[in-house]
């Protein structure tokens, strides 16, 4: 092995655990507080629900029913659907959901041109009469306490938004049990743990909270950027507000059911986190923004050098194949003459495979204990907590994919 290889390979090492540690260390002195519930104020606020739709006939309307079935005072809060000049029958099902639901305060906006989810989130915001505007995918089911549990939040005047565990709807074939675990760790206990930090770099679109104020004061969502959840996150950030997670309610979404699907999610996503953090570039290594302007160079210098490594073991295995299969073919591929022998010697393990098994076993750790703390248990979801281990290969493939398509100037899509 030779010197870079193993340079690369220690600093990924390193740059790993010391991630996987210091989560381990948050979750456990704070172990006792990652699910408290804050008390709601007793002026509840009013909240305004913005729920954009394109084409989105065969989940909006479970998300109706489970908006009409929240717990909260019914004056205290209003449903404000933008219908995002959707192709199918998205218009009719929502007009057809208020004309037999009467009681429930649904504002529609049926527009018949598609301006994309950051245009019917702006629309919604400036047409919402609460304190406070929530935001959530047009397939996502929420749960009933989602207000009551996130608005005691705001008692802080410099909370600015209110996240929430994220789970993955009726996961049903490997794909969908893995990104649920997926979920549980990145989009869940993490996101917990960089809020103790003051470090949240998004805000997730299956629902998240904002004050109302500090969206206009911000400029609302960039009607330009693919990844509006996340771009909005970071001047949120930079005005100095803070941003909270609540692990104790959440939404279930839907996700991706095939690795094409999920790729193309996935670099819409990817591409929209680079495109973000150029443009955001002023904030790393910035004083002024303390752990998350850390936090943000750290990350995806650990991406990148994950990604070299990736490219250079694949080297390394190819080359490695060549050479066996041309000694091979010294001996006329004969794997009697080829001295072909299996055995296993304890005192040839070096460091590098043990640093290896380290990282498994970490990650292991990580995600029982995030499932703890979410009062979920590994055996209900084992083919997913086990495929999860051995997926980051297709990480890797992402965020190439990602890197290729902002260089090259591809334009994204949302959908």
């Amino acid at each position: 092995m030779n010197v870079l290889y193993s340079i690369l390979v220690l600093a990924i090492w390193f740059m790993s655990t010391f991630v996987i540690v210091l989560m381990l260390l948050v979750i456990l002195s704070k172990r006792k507080t990652m699910d408290a519930e804050i008390v709601p104020p007793k002026n509840l606020p009013k909240v305004s629900i913005v729920l954009p739709a394109f084409n989105e006939e065969t989940g909006i309307l479970p998300a109706l029913k489970s908006l009409a079935a929240i717990e909260y005072p019914k004056p205290l809060y209003e449903i404000i659907v933008v219908n995002d000049g959707s192709k199918d029958n998205t218009s009719g099902i929502v007009r057809e959901f208020m004309d037999e639901n009467k009681g429930v305060p649904i504002v529609f906006l049926d527009r018949r041109q598609n301006r994309g989810k950051s245009y019917s989130l702006n629309e919604g915001t400036r047409n919402a009469s609460g304190d406070l505007v929530a935001c959530m995918d047009g397939d996502s089911i929420v749960r009933p306490d989602i207000l009551s549990k996130t608005v005691g939040y705001f008692k802080d005047k410099k909370v600015a938004s209110v996240s929430v565990r994220v789970n993955v709807q009726d996961p049903k074939n490997v794909l969908e049990k893995i990104i649920d675990v997926e979920y549980s760790v990145g989009l869940s206990i993490s996101l917990k743990v960089l809020s103790m930090l003051d470090s949240m770099h998004v805000t997730p679109g299956p629902f998240s909270i904002y004050r109302k104020s500090v969206l206009l004061e911000v400029g609302g969502f960039d009607e330009k950027n693919i990844t509006e959840d996340l771009e909005i996150a970071f001047r949120i950030q930079k005005s100095g507000y803070k941003m909270a997670f609540c692990l104790s309610t959440g939404v279930s979404t839907k996700v991706p059911s095939d690795l094409k699907s999920l790729s193309k999610q996935r670099n819409r996503w990817y591409s929209g986190s680079l495109i973000t953090v150029w443009r955001h570039r002023d904030l790393l290594l910035n004083r002024r923004m303390k752990v998350f302007g850390v936090f943000l160079p750290f990350n995806y210098s650990l991406i990148v050098l994950g990604m070299v490594l990736f490219v250079y073991t694949l080297y390394i295995v190819a080359n490695n194949i060549f050479i066996g299969l041309n000694h091979m073919r010294l001996v006329n591929f004969d794997l009697l003459l080829s001295n072909f022998t299996l055995s296993f010697d304890p005192l040839s393990i070096d460091v590098f495979t043990i640093m290896s098994v380290t990282m498994i076993l970490m990650t292991v750790l990580l995600t029982k204990t995030s499932y703890t703390v979410i009062r979920r248990k590994v055996r209900d979801n084992f083919v997913g907590f086990f495929g999860f281990l051995f997926f980051f290969i297709f990480y890797q493939i992402f965020w190439f994919n990602a890197f290729y398509s902002v260089l090259r100037g591809r334009e994204i899509k949302w959908r």
